[in-house]
Order: C-alpha cells, then structure tokens, then sequence
C-alpha cells in the first residue's frame, strides 16, 4: 500500500542493513588532503596516478622530484602521493586510475608489466593491497571487506593486439563502427612520413 497522510516512514523498515563499506573516489587531485577525513578508513581508496617516474623515465634524467612537480602543476597525483594518501587515510585497499596516455592501459602482457612497475611506485609507501584500474575491470567488494577482480571483461567486448584500433569507443564506451575502425587500422600502418 499506500502510506496515510501524516505516516512517517523509517528507512530500516524497508532496507536492508548496511554493511558499512566505504568506497572514496578522488580524480584529479594534486593535494587530496581536504578530503581526508571523508575518506578516512575507506575499504577502497580510488585515487588517481595521472603520471609516474618509471624505469624509462630515470634512464633520459627524470627524477621522481621532476616528475612529481610536473604532476602537481597540471593538478594530478603521482603513485607515491596516491599511496600516501591512503596510508594517511588508513585505506585497506588502494586502486590507481586515471593514467596518462603515455601508459597502455589495456589487458595485455606489456600494458600489465607497466602498470606493476606503477603499483610497485606506491606500494613503498602504502603496505595494503594495490591494484590498477583498466578498461572494463570490475572490482567486487563482499561484506568481509574482500575484493574480487572480474578480467577479463565478460563478452562482447574483444581486445586488439597493441597498437590496434579500440572496438569501442572510449568516450560512449559503445561498439564502434567496423568502417571506422578499418580507418583507423590503415592510418595506424600507415608509415610516418
């Protein structure tokens, strides 16, 4: 039915009780120290790590420091800040998103190596578990505070080699059109002129 005019309604008299899990999301966030006590004793912490100083980046000169500065001036995180961040927030569990383009984010053995290097980056500085995000994961959360992965993604989304074509567009996360994506291929073999 219908409640009377006047009746007052409880939300436990038609939900079922929470299990308190806390999930805290924060993008694009040079310094997320404000947002501290909202995500204090999170179950899982999101945070990105826009840009990290890998094996590559030491070996042309970059420091951490250089690239940390450059992170910060266009308003993002580094790995190590993200890590931080959680273990001030006494996470349990720290995932790392919102990558640079400069870093494949896809499923694939080289794309999977790279994004380890970026977790072992944060994992100095924060002892839980840390994972990288990527297309298409999905993270499980049960009520003892565990985590699942779900990779890869159920069908119908298939995976290209690298370099490939996306079969789906990024932005709508809709199915491409095939002719679309045959454009693509040829400007992708295409020699650089």
């Amino acid at each position: 039915g219908f409640a009377s005019p006047g009746e007052v309604l409880h939300p436990e008299d038609f939900m079922e009780s929470s299990t308190s899990r806390r999930v805290a999301i924060l993008s694009d966030s040079r310094d997320s120290s404000r947002a501290l006590a909202h995500c204090a004793d999170a179950d899982i912490l999101i945070h990105e790590a826009t840009n990290a100083c890998l094996q590559r980046d030491r070996e042309t000169g970059r420091g951490p420091e250089l690239v940390e500065m450059q992170t910060v001036e266009h308003g993002h995180s580094t790995p190590e800040m993200a890590a931080k961040f959680a273990r001030a927030a006494n996470a349990r569990h720290l995932i790392l998103t919102h990558f640079s383009p400069r870093y494949i984010g896809s499923g694939h053995g080289s794309s999977m190596a790279l994004m380890e290097e970026i977790a072992a980056l944060a994992r100095v500085h924060f002892h839980g578990p840390v994972r990288t995000a990527r297309d298409f994961l999905r993270i499980q959360l049960y009520p003892s505070g565990h985590l699942r992965e779900v990779w890869p993604p159920p069908q119908p989304y298939q995976f290209l080699s690298w370099p490939s074509v996306e079969p789906y567009d990024r932005r709508t996360m809709l199915p491409r059109r095939p002719e679309a994506m045959d454009d693509e291929r040829r400007d992708l073999e295409a020699p650089y002129e």
